[in-house]
């Protein structure tokens, strides 16, 4: 609705103006103890909360022929891992696909690629492909990156 209707503080869509028609339609809310911030708006705050959420749902990822999975992990069922060393501390999520590679401490979004490579401490965007050599990668979605030499 906020979207739909156009609401924007500082010309951003806000999710506390979302909370504000919430509470003027009468929804109930309470209060809770939080047991720790984590960050996300940063890529090293973001991959600390994933390492942080990694360790608490102990994901064991599953298991790919020809590849080492090292848990914590969180691979979605359709992913395919090949001939790779996944984790620890990897996310990936649904479509994605990870060949001849080694991916650790690392977030691949959706539809993502990584082929013949060695990622670290990487972010790598929705329906991004990133092929060869050893980098730390924040790379947005539907990008490209070939490493060559």
């Amino acid at each position: 609705e906020v979207i739909d209707r156009d609401i924007r503080t500082k010309g951003e869509y806000q999710l506390t103006d979302a909370l504000i028609l919430m509470l003027e339609r009468g929804e109930k809310m309470g209060t809770f103890v939080v047991e720790g911030w984590h960050d996300c708006g940063l890529p090293e705050t973001l991959l600390a909360t994933n390492r942080y959420l990694l360790e608490r749902s102990g994901g064991e990822g599953g298991e790919f022929p020809g590849s080492i999975v090292i848990p914590p992990v969180s691979i979605d069922d359709s992913v395919v891992v090949e001939n790779s060393i996944v984790g620890p501390y990897v996310s990936i999520a649904a479509g994605s696909e990870v060949r001849f590679s080694v991916v650790r401490d690392s977030i691949l979004n959706a539809n993502s690629r990584v082929e013949r490579s060695l990622l670290t401490e990487s972010l790598i965007g929705e329906g991004a492909s990133v092929k060869g050599s050893y980098r730390r990668l924040n790379v947005g979605d539907s990008s490209e990156i070939e490493i060559v030499g």
